[in-house]
């Protein structure tokens, strides 16, 4: 696999390899984060596809028209303008039945279906286009909903208008629809699958998917799924978590102020640790590591058992959560070889020691076929995967890239540095090497006196 892209948030330019274990190492504010929420958005908006069928699109004609109708009725009983009158003779509700009734007529050619569709939408576009009282925010929103309608009458049934259709929406939930790189006119993605068999590329402007992604292969029989972890602290907020809403979630909500809005990829992994619930307690596993303990769920609950006792996870250390996600992934096959594992600095919260134990871990999943994406600003880390890659003979499925700034740019490169990991711990251990010296700081403090 391979992910290729530029001018996306921080990162000028980046040509990843995925074809096992892959480490970006960088100091904080390079884009490291961002090259796994990329990659999780893409492979997210393949695997919410699947192969596109009548269903979604019926289910994505409903969203659109539901979005429309609401910001319709908001506009037509908040504003008064005669040109209504004629566009929308029927209130609202009745607009949003004639639409879906054009669709479900089976009497109707597709192709009438369509000119029609077209009709209505630029009639109801030159209405609000006329309206000086809409706000130019409103107005873009009802356009493209209009615009959304279009693609899901004419083109959904063609994989990549539903893959843009998804990708706008994990731009919104991940990037807060500011993905393009402050001052560039365009960004280009592309996520090539399974050796080339299979590609996806798709250019961005204005912070959005432009018209025209390239389908290349059959997309559904590469990746399935992706799983982003960002911190193992979910484990103890795993209920706030799954009470919280995403964003397209959230209006279907009628009070949405009374739920959290959170990410896909946070309400993704919490729903993964959540199917736990469902292994079976003979197939539950320990930790990987020397505690010998596992984490569980009794009575609908999580807890971190040791021993026979029960332990809150709030009261247990963040260190063991993070191998407690390791634990509860692999138990309901949330990670394998067709769903890849991006965690952002794994070695939060951890002691060196344990750091260069999950770097082990990481390394025999990879072994077993698991596609791994980390990022880490760790030497130890790094050192842990490049010992335990040696120790595994997984040396040349393992490979190693440094994100930075270069003097002078505002944007980020990461760049291959496989054959060369000084680059690496050049960089990692410049703070640490900048304050050895404390001699040398006394000698001139007392020179100074």
């Amino acid at each position: 696999m391979r992910l290729k892209f530029n001018n996306v948030n921080i990162v000028e330019s980046a040509d990843i390899k995925l074809d096992g274990l892959t480490v970006i190492a960088g100091e904080n504010g390079c884009g490291k984060s961002t090259v796994g929420k990329l990659l999780f958005s893409s492979v997210k908006a393949i695997s919410n596809l699947g192969p596109v069928k009548q269903n979604y699109k019926q289910e994505l004609l409903n969203k659109y028209v539901d979005s429309l109708y609401k910001r319709l009725s908001s506009a037509m009983y908040r504003h008064k303008n005669p040109l209504f009158d004629k566009v929308f003779p029927l209130p609202p509700y009745k607009l949003v039945n004639t639409f879906m009734k054009i669709y479900d007529d089976e009497l109707l050619e597709d192709e009438v279906k369509k000119a029609r569709y077209r009709e209505i939408t630029s009639e109801m576009q030159m209405v609000v286009n006329s309206m000086e009282d809409l706000t130019p925010r409103i107005k873009r929103l009802i356009a493209e909903d209009l615009r959304n309608i279009l693609v899901c009458v004419e083109e959904t049934d063609n994989f990549a208008a539903g893959f843009e259709t998804e990708m706008k929406y994990l731009i919104e939930s991940e990037f807060m629809n500011k993905i393009c790189s402050f001052g560039t006119e365009a960004s280009y993605v592309s996520l090539e699958l399974d050796d080339k068999n299979a590609q996806v590329d798709f250019h961005l402007q204005n912070d959005d998917v432009v018209q025209g992604v390239a389908i290349k292969g059959d997309l559904s029989q590469s990746l399935r799924d992706a799983t982003y972890i960002e911190s193992s602290l979910y484990i103890h907020l795993l209920d706030s978590l799954l009470a919280s809403a995403t964003f397209r979630e959230m209006p279907k909500q009628r009070r949405p102020l009374l739920r959290g809005m959170i990410p896909v990829h946070i309400k993704d992994i919490a729903e993964k640790i959540y199917a736990a619930k469902y292994v079976h307690e003979d197939e539950v596993q320990e930790l990987k590591i020397d505690d010998k303990g596992a984490f569980v769920f009794k009575d609908r609950s999580l807890y971190y058992e040791k021993k026979g006792v029960l332990y809150s996870p709030i009261n247990v250390a963040s260190g063991l959560k993070s191998f407690g996600l390791i634990q509860l992934l692999l138990e309901t096959n949330a990670i394998n070889e067709n769903k890849i594992l991006i965690w952002d600095e794994p070695e939060d919260h951890l002691h060196p020691k344990w750091q260069i134990t999950l770097a082990s871990i990481l390394v025999e999943l990879a072994k077993d076929g698991i596609p791994i994406l980390i990022s880490t600003h760790s030497p130890y880390f790094v050192q842990g995967i490049r010992y335990a890659a040696a120790r595994h003979e997984m040396e040349k499925y393992v490979n190693y890239y440094l994100a930075e700034k270069e003097e002078g740019n505002s944007l980020a490169v990461i760049k291959d540095v496989t054959k060369d990991l000084n680059q690496i711990f050049m960089k990692l251990a410049a703070p640490l090497n900048s304050i050895m010296n404390v001699s040398e700081v006394r000698r001139k403090k007392l020179e100074e006196q």
